[in-house]
């Protein structure tokens, strides 16, 4: 050192020399050793904003914050970079309709009109958009891709009074190696309390069909370009399948999907109000499919709901005829529905804990004969509301119904005031007549009307009864009911209530997958506290119970598989297995007692020839990605619930381009890495878990062929299975 020299004087020193004759590379160096922030780029700030859920003027604040407290002059690149980033999206086009519900427009005068706004964007643009950004980000050659879809979704949800409908689209790309890549994106969105077909017809429903269409109708064509700089990217076309093109073109015909529940499937089937009755998927009735139908119409003929709407109008048909048509489709040719797998098992899960439940009050636990009562009211009250909605339903469709009402009313109210100003002749006879025909039709519906409100009425009393039995038998902890609801909070399984709070998804995939332990806790503590059963009739119950969740795990399991390969030999292999699967599931089914919902046999009769014919399979297209889509959507809007609704809609856009960008995706990967410090690697414990329920399935199956076997061999196996949910006859 230096005589009588500071060292912090010696190191300004050093710094100053390196700064005046080597600034370049000395800031280099401390950036590489972390002496000093490195500068965030916009690709960064993208992927904190994703990574936090918060938006930029929560971003800017906490800019503002690190440049006061750290001391810093500079923490990422400018507003005006990051927002330039977003802003190219598509263009969106907003609008509002009017709209008055059936029961306002019941009211002689002032009926409240709910004023529905909406916005959309071009689907068909957005598509080839985001099939351009997949193959550019992933350096994808399109000769290596196997398969290119589209797949559209559509969700309602209801909170506060308030709803929304999310419309949200899928760009998929299979490779010829197996690679899969995916995007999601929003499509519409259209803020409305309750969705229906007319709602929805005028509002988002042409321009997304049309959209659809446009990508089922029409092909994809890739083309090699070089931007300013040199570099080589891929443009991609969307033009009629009809059109000529260069031969030494990449050329792919894109496959277009439509998802949704049941309920929204049936309003862009033209089938809204028959979700419950008819399948969607072909033209049978409920009672029809109790037992699997030898011959069932396969992939949803556009042409043939078209044909029996003709029919229906042409020959006034009612009831039964009509075969749950109730206008002309909205959907047109070429796009294919794909079934709600998720709804599906979310159906049945909840259906096997309902009777598990109810098997558990009827014969386990202790509770008052007053309570029993009140608890078979509601299930026996809610089918009788069924069949009542839906006979009002055809009742009001019915030409000689609710049609001959609405015109006969406009008749009279035309011919009174013509007569009133003398522009036709006397018709008071008619008039008379008109109005006793109305009087009667009018006590029809209105006694129609009056038998829901009263079973409306009834089962939300009863509801409230029983909330009142189970509060005071929860509170005793020596009870059945309190002992499960530990159990199954000790798998974090929750829901609303014990008998009438639906478990969500999460739940349902943790209750088939763990049914094995979790039965088996649960038939321990009934055991111990039951006062009615035998032990040998617990057993049976738990028994039969976990095998019916074991069979539908396997199911769901299967559908969400990824292919591992598309030869005709693996897929025919794989559905096979699948349609074994299904067949067990349903046969323990029928066995148990069930009645068979439209959903059940969608699984049973659609899903295998959808897992056949869909190239690459379905895994990509069952509806979990649009339920995820609408909570995310929820969340992004609470960041700007104080802003106009389009601008809303503008921000969305523009954070869905921003956050969709390769560049923001490498760096999102690496905040979750970091956040990981060691790579997680698969426990060997997790293998273990996953073998074993892999076994217990096997075990499972097993013992339902050899009792379908049985049962097959047995003349008298009609007379031993449950047609009334009896344990006893388990």
């Amino acid at each position: 050192s230096l005589p009588n020299t500071k060292a912090e004087d010696i190191v300004h020193q050093i710094v100053e020399y390196l700064l005046s004759n080597h600034k370049e590379e000395f800031i280099a160096a401390i950036k590489d050793e972390k002496l000093v922030p490195r500068k965030m780029d916009e690709y960064e700030v993208a992927a904190t904003l994703g990574h936090a859920k918060i938006g930029l003027t929560q971003w800017e604040r906490i800019v503002q914050a690190l440049k006061c407290f750290m001391d810093i002059e500079t923490v990422c690149v400018s507003a005006h970079t990051l927002r330039a980033l977003g802003s190219d999206h598509g263009e969106i086009t907003t609008g509002s309709y009017e709209y008055i519900s059936p029961k306002e427009k019941k009211k002689s005068k002032d009926p409240v009109k709910e004023v529905i706004r909406f916005w959309h964007k071009n689907v068909a643009k957005e598509y080839v958009t985001f099939v351009e950004s997949i193959i550019n980000g992933e350096k994808i050659d399109p000769s290596n891709i196997a398969h290119v879809q589209h797949c559209a979704g559509g969700d309602h949800a209801r909170k506060d009074n308030r709803g929304k409908h999310r419309f949200v689209g899928k760009a998929i790309i299979r490779l010829k190696d197996g690679k899969e890549f995916s995007e999601v994106y929003s499509l519409a969105d259209v803020a409305c309390r309750k969705d229906s077909a007319e709602v929805l017809s005028n509002t988002i429903l042409k321009p997304m069909v049309e959209g659809m269409d446009e990508i089922a109708q029409g092909k994809l064509v890739f083309k090699r370009m070089v931007d300013t700089n040199g570099k080589m990217y891929w443009k991609v076309e969307l033009v009629p399948e009809s059109d000529n093109v260069d031969s030494f073109l990449t050329v792919i015909k894109p496959g277009s999907f439509l998802t949704g529940d049941l309920e929204f499937l049936a309003m862009v089937l033209g089938r809204e109000g028959y979700a419950g009755w008819w399948c969607m998927f072909c033209m049978d009735y409920k009672p029809e499919w109790q037992e699997k139908p030898e011959d069932i119409m396969q992939g949803i003929d556009i042409d043939e709901l078209i044909k029996q709407h003709e029919a229906n109008v042409t020959s006034k048909n009612t009831g039964k005829d009509m075969k749950g048509v109730k206008e002309k489709p909205y959907l047109k040719k070429g796009t294919i529905v794909i079934f709600p797998c998720l709804h599906g098992m979310l159906g049945v899960g909840n259906a096997i804990m309902d009777y598990f439940f109810d098997e558990i009050d009827r014969f386990i636990e202790p509770i008052s004969i007053a309570e029993l009562a009140t608890r078979e009211s509601i299930p026996n009250n809610t089918v009788l509301l069924q069949e009542e909605e839906h006979s009002l339903m055809l009742w009001l469709n019915a030409e000689n119904g609710g049609k001959e009402l609405d015109r006969l009313t406009k008749e009279v109210e035309w011919l009174s005031h013509n007569n009133n100003n003398n522009n036709a002749p006397n018709s008071d006879n008619n008039i008379r007549d008109m109005k006793s025909r109305i009087g009667a039709l009018t006590q029809v519906h209105d006694k129609m009307s009056s038998n829901i409100a009263k079973l409306k009425e009834e089962i939300s009393n009863a509801k409230k009864k029983l909330t009142a039995f189970r509060k005071a038998r929860k509170v005793t902890n020596s009870s059945i009911y309190n002992g499960v609801e530990q159990i199954l909070k000790g798998h974090k399984i929750i829901r609303a209530s014990y008998h009438g709070g639906d478990f969500n998804g999460v739940n349902i995939i943790t209750i088939m997958q763990e049914s094995d332990g979790i039965m088996a806790e649960i038939q321990e503590l009934m055991i111990e506290r039951n006062k009615n059963a035998t032990e040998e009739e617990i057993r049976k119950l738990c028994d039969e119970v976990k095998m019916a969740l074991v069979l539908w795990d396997d199911v769901f399991s299967k559908a969400n598989t990824k292919y591992e390969s598309t030869t005709a030999g693996w897929v025919k292999t794989h559905c096979d297995e699948m349609e074994k699967s299904i067949k067990l599931a349903m046969f323990q089914m029928r066995w148990m007692g069930f009645s068979i919902t439209p959903k059940m046999h969608g699984l049973e009769c659609h899903l295998v020839h959808l897992m056949r014919t869909v190239p690459g399979g379905i895994h990509q297209m069952i509806e979990h990605w649009v339920e995820q889509y609408h909570q995310q959507a929820t969340g992004m809007e609470r960041m700007w619930g104080g802003h106009p609704y389009t601008d809303q809609a503008e921000f969305r856009a523009r954070r869905e381009k921003m956050l969709g960008t390769k560049e923001t995706k490498i760096a999102l990967a690496r905040i979750i890495d970091s956040k990981r410090k060691v790579k997680r690697k698969r426990e060997d414990a997790t293998v273990e878990e996953k073998n074993r329920i892999k076994e217990g399935r096997k075990a499972v199956k097993q013992r339902m062929q050899e009792r379908m076997d049985s049962a097959r061999d047995s003349e008298a196996v009609e007379d031993s299975m449950d047609t009334d949910g009896d344990i006893g006859a388990l």
